[in-house]
C-alpha cells in the first residue's frame, strides 16, 4: 500500500536544520552541536528518491525550516523543525522538537499528517513519539560513538478507523575519523558518516502484521547538518540529497577534532570547544586541528603557528593567519561567489574566491615564502606590498 510507503519514507528521513538570521543570534552558536546546529531561520531543500518493488518508483522534495518560537514545545527545548515532504499525489508535514543536552542533539517527534490529492478528506496522522538522541556530543563523535534510539509512533487512517503502530529500536554508530567527501547539487562537503540498523515491528491494531530490519546511512556536514541519507528495508529503497541551502554565517568556530593543539596562552584545545574571538593556535609536529563554522566552512590547521581574527558581531568575513606551517580552507558551497574571508601570511594575502585550497608558509634562506594550491574555485594571492598579484584557478599553484 503506497500510503504506508510514503509514511515510512517520511519516518526515516532525517531533516537538516536552519541557521541564525542576524548578529543578535550569535549567542545561539555557543553550546551547539556543529553537525546539527539548531539556529533560527534559513531553508534547506532536498531531492528525494524512493523505490518499492510493489509500488514502483517516485521522486519528491523535502523542505525543512526551524523555529525557536513554538507554543507546544517544552521549556528545555531549543525549537521545532517543520518538514514538508512532497511526492506525486501526496504531501506530508511533520513537526519535531529539538533540545540540547551537554552538546547532544535530542529529537522528539510531535506528530504529522499525510494528505492525498486523489482522496480528498482522507489523511494519515501520526501521534507524538518518544524523545531520543539524534547525535551525541562532538567529543564522542570524534572518537567513535555508539548509541540506541527507541521509536514508537501510532498512525491512524482518518475515515476508516484503521491504525497501525510502528515500534522500533535503532542501533547507531558514528566516527568522525571516517568522514567522507559527499558531493550534491548544493556543494562538496566533508561529512560525518552515521550508520544505523533498526529492528522493528508494525502492528495494525493487533496482532503484529509486519517485521522488518531497516539499514540507514546518513552524512552530516559541520555547520550545515544532514547532506545525504540512504534507507534500505527489504525491497524498499529511499534516499535524499541536499539540493540547496540558505543561511547567514555564524560567527563562532567549533573544534571538530584536535590533536597536539594548544591556544597561544598554553590552554589545551579540545573537540567541542567554541572559538568566537581572536585566537592564536599552536599545532605540534604531527598534530592537527579541524574547525567548523555554521556556513559550511571548515578549516584544518597543521603543524605551525596560526591565528583567527573573527570580527563579531555583524561581520561575515574572517581573517586567518599562518605565521609558519600549513592550513586547508574548505568552503562547501559551489555557488558561493566568495565569503570575503582573507588568509594572511608573512609574505602574502589570499582572498577567497572559491571553495577549497591549501596555504603554506615556509622559511627560506631569504625569509619566508607562501605556497597556495587550489583544488576548487579561485583564489587571489597578493604580495603584502601589492607588487605581485596571482589569480589561481583549480589545479594551479602559486608562490610569493
Amino acid at each position: 500500500m503506497r500510503v504506508r510507503s510514503v509514511f515510512f519514507a517520511c519516518f526515516f528521513i532525517l531533516t537538516a536544520p536552519a541557521h541564525a538570521e542576524d548578529s543578535a543570534a550569535l549567542d545561539q552558536c555557543h553550546g551547539q552541536n556543529p553537525y546539527f546546529p539548531l539556529l533560527a531561520g534559513g531553508s534547506w531543500t532536498y531531492r528525494t528518491h524512493t523505490e518499492s518493488l510493489d509500488e514502483g518508483t517516485w521522486d519528491g522534495t523535502a523542505v525543512a525550516s526551524f523555529s525557536r518560537r513554538a507554543p507546544e514545545i517544552g521549556a528545555a527545548a531549543v525549537g521545532v523543525m517543520i518538514t514538508r515532504f512532497d511526492v506525486p499525489g501526496a504531501t506530508t508535514t511533520s513537526r519535531d522538537e529539538y533540545s540540547l543536552s551537554e552538546g547532544a542533539v535530542i529529537k522528539r517527534p510531535l506528530g504529522g499528517e499525510t494528505t492525498f490529492q486523489s482522496q480528498p478528506g482522507y489523511k494519515v496522522e501520526s501521534s507524538p513519539g518518544l524523545p531520543g538522541v539524534l547525535l551525541p556530543p562532538v567529543p564522542a563523535l570524534a572518537t567513535g560513538a555508539v548509541w540506541k534510539v527507541k521509536h514508537r509512533d501510532v498512525t491512524g487512517y482518518a475515515g476508516d478507523s484503521q491504525q497501525f503502530t510502528l515500534s522500533a529500536v535503532t542501533d547507531y554508530a558514528a566516527d568522525a575519523r571516517r568522514s567522507e567527501t559527499i558531493v550534491t547539487a548544493a556543494g562538496r562537503f566533508r561529512a560525518l558518516k552515521v550508520e544505523g540498523v533498526t529492528d522493528g515491528s508494525v502492528e495494525e491494531v493487533e496482532p503484529v502484521v509486519g517485521r522488518a530490519q531497516t539499514v540507514e546511512t546518513s552524512w552530516y556536514a559541520p555547520g550545515v547538518g544532514l547532506v545525504k541519507s540512504e534507507i534500505r528495508a527489504g525491497s524498499f529503497r529511499s534516499s535524499s540529497e541536499l539540493q540547496s541551502f540558505e543561511l547567514p554565517s555564524c560567527c563562532a568556530f567549533v573544534v571538530l577534532e584536535s590533536e597536539g593543539a594548544t591556544m597561544s596562552d598554553g590552554g589545551r584545545l579540545q573537540a567541542g570547544d567554541t572559538l568566537s574571538a581572536s585566537s592564536g593556535i599552536n599545532v605540534a609536529p604531527g598534530g592537527r586541528v579541524e574547525l567548523g563554522k555554521a556556513n559550511g566552512l571548515s578549516v584544518t590547521l597543521y603543524e605551525g603557528e596560526h591565528g583567527l581574527s573573527l570580527d563579531c558581531p555583524g561581520a561575515t568575513a574572517g581573517i586567518f593567519k599562518t605565521i609558519i606551517g600549513k592550513a586547508r580552507y574548505w568552503n562547501a558551497k559551489f555557488w558561493s561567489s566568495g565569503s570575503g574571508d582573507v588568509w594572511e601570511t608573512n609574505t602574502a594575502w589570499a582572498g577567497v574566491r572559491g571553495t577549497i585550497f591549501t596555504i603554506e608558509s615556509v622559511r627560506t634562506k631569504r625569509g619566508y615564502k607562501t605556497i597556495v594550491d587550489v583544488e576548487d574555485g579561485e583564489v587571489e594571492l597578493k604580495s603584502r606590498d601589492g607588487a605581485r598579484v596571482l589569480r589561481l584557478k583549480a589545479g594551479e599553484r602559486g608562490e610569493i
